[in-house]
């Protein structure tokens, strides 16, 4: 079609240029088509970005998009904090402000890489903390309130014996600390039951008198008594071992004899007191169990599970299973099902955009199967500058045509038209291209480009946008406002080695960024 065009026109040129004379203006010509000197040359830089372009054909403006997101000047190839994969998004680059990597989101704490809303072992209600809910979400672990008032556990069970002879209490303050209470020491600032009272009578027939024999028993002034004060030898001597973990004790009621007092061996064997019973709840998920030492004891805590509780799970969190899926959590969180979507229409796992047979495209094509983990939209042209859509002929006189079209990504992210155009008046003509009503939330872009008709080689001047040379070597200009933006293009060509500009002219519409939309974007040109 384009060919058959070109031998058409090509006829044309003969007739309109092959004689008569040059009606190029008399009158200088400024950069902008005006007759008015200029106040900045078109094309110096100004701005943060910009260059000076054309506000009509008197008058210059300062066209400038500003920086990018990495404080360069050029467009972004990919938007920054657009993803680029699993964990991954694209970041300004630390070597280049005009263009973006893709890189590694860093651990949220859980094992996931989206922002949590708080942190991990940060603290929450009355005594609980941020706990990970698998690897993107946490939940407030609450915590009861312990015996003493306070958060968390004890450091001593209550009533368990501690310093010389006391027993561990509540400090009182409600305030979850807890204290040693000794009140209950003897006279000798001991713990055993002592014979007497400290100056009372002792020895065989009461004449000696009792004092502290360190902190354990009392000893008689009465020399000829026993250690008990009592008359005659004793067994064995108080505060010497017995049974499993007993002390041999004066006996209160007979001074001539003594006691074992022994408490026997604690559950693990020992004969030291433990802080807890065996069995009982300890850190996140565990139970205490003896010591090694037989004398204390050990938290056996394996911690959270992925789900945020304390459940044995049959797997791991994000573990393959069925044809597609992956173990989540349950709504209980005290196990782990299988969440599998099954095979896609194509017979593979990745995520597809439709099942066979459905539109695309905004309803120019329908899906089908590129192998199990794509698809191609069937029936739709994508124009390139082999196969643009043919827009008309015109004359460099001819101005305010419009068209519609849409945009989608995937499968038409890029829109191509051409013109023919005459240059009748064989003088400086402006062809411009202004793209408005852009979907909301999307960003598109506009180059205009120029091709002679009666010359190999070209140049133009960007009144409005800037210069570009795209693949196939068109000269052009192009605009790259960000979002939603109106994009407007408006350039002098020139064709080399002769005075007619006649030739074609593309009009490139390309998609940038947005989720896709169905609504048609309008462009307006004119010569």
């Amino acid at each position: 079609m384009k060919n058959l065009i070109f031998i058409k026109l090509l006829v044309l040129s003969f007739i309109f240029t092959g004689c008569g004379p040059d009606n190029s203006d008399s009158e200088e010509i400024n950069a902008c088509g005006g007759t008015t000197e200029l106040s900045e040359t078109i094309g110096n830089p100004c701005g943060e970005c910009g260059a000076w372009a054309c506000d009509g054909l008197e008058f210059t403006k300062c066209q400038d998009s500003g920086y990018n997101e990495c404080g360069g000047c050029d467009k972004l190839q990919y938007a920054v904090g657009q993803s680029c994969g699993e964990c991954m998004e694209y970041q300004c680059s630390e070597s280049n402000d005009n263009s973006v990597e893709c890189i590694a989101l860093p651990d949220n704490g859980c094992g996931g890489c989206f922002e949590l809303p708080h942190t991990p072992e940060e603290e929450c209600g009355t005594c609980g903390v941020y706990t990970c809910s698998g690897n993107e979400s946490v939940f407030c672990e609450e915590q009861p309130v312990n015996a003493c008032g306070g958060c968390g556990d004890l450091p001593n069970e209550l009533g368990n014996s501690c310093g010389t002879c006391g027993t561990w209490i509540c400090s009182g303050d409600g305030d979850g600390t807890m204290t040693c209470d000794e009140s209950a020491l003897n006279e000798c600032g001991g713990c055993t039951n002592l014979p007497g009272t400290v100056g009372g009578d002792c020895g065989c027939d009461g004449t000696g008198s009792w004092e502290c024999d360190g902190t354990y028993t009392l000893s008689c002034t009465d020399q000829t008594s026993n250690t008990c004060g009592g008359c005659g030898s004793l067994s064995a001597e108080p505060g010497t071992s017995c049974g499993d973990c007993g002390v041999y004790e004066c006996d209160p009621v007979d001074d001539t004899a003594v006691i074992c007092s022994d408490p026997g061996t604690n559950v693990c064997g020992g004969c030291g007191v433990l802080s807890a019973g065996i069995g009982d709840s300890c850190g996140s998920c565990g139970v205490y169990e003896c010591a090694a030492d037989n004398e204390s004891l050990d938290c056996n805590d394996p911690g959270y599970n992925d789900c945020g509780t304390c459940t044995e799970l049959s797997g791991s969190w994000g573990d393959n299973c069925g044809d597609c899926g992956w173990l989540v959590c349950s709504t209980d969180d005290q196990s782990l099902i299988c969440d599998d979507p099954g095979y896609n229409t194509c017979g593979g796992c990745s995520s597809l955009p439709g099942n066979i047979g459905d539109s695309c495209a905004c309803g120019e094509g329908t899906l089908s199967c590129d192998g199990e983990t794509s698809m191609n939209c069937d029936g739709v042209d994508e124009e390139d500058y082999w196969s643009p859509i043919d827009l008309g002929n015109y004359t460099d006189s001819d101005n305010d045509m419009t068209t519609t079209d849409t945009l989608t990504p995937l499968f038409d992210e890029v829109d191509w038209f051409y013109a023919y155009v005459e240059d009748g008046s064989l003088a400086a003509y402006y062809p411009e291209g202004e793209l408005s009503n852009i979907p909301a939330d999307h960003d598109y872009d506009l180059c205009v480009y120029y091709e002679p008709m009666n010359s190999t080689d070209s140049e133009v001047t960007c009144n409005n946008g800037f210069e570009d040379t795209n693949d196939d070597g068109l000269n052009g200009c192009c605009s790259y406002n960000w979002g939603e933006t109106d994009e407007y293009v408006k350039l002098n060509p020139d064709a080399l080695n002769t005075n007619d500009e006649s030739g074609f002219i593309y009009f490139v519409i390309e998609y940038y960024s947005g989720s896709g939309s169905c609504d048609e974007y309008t462009l307006t040109y004119g010569f």
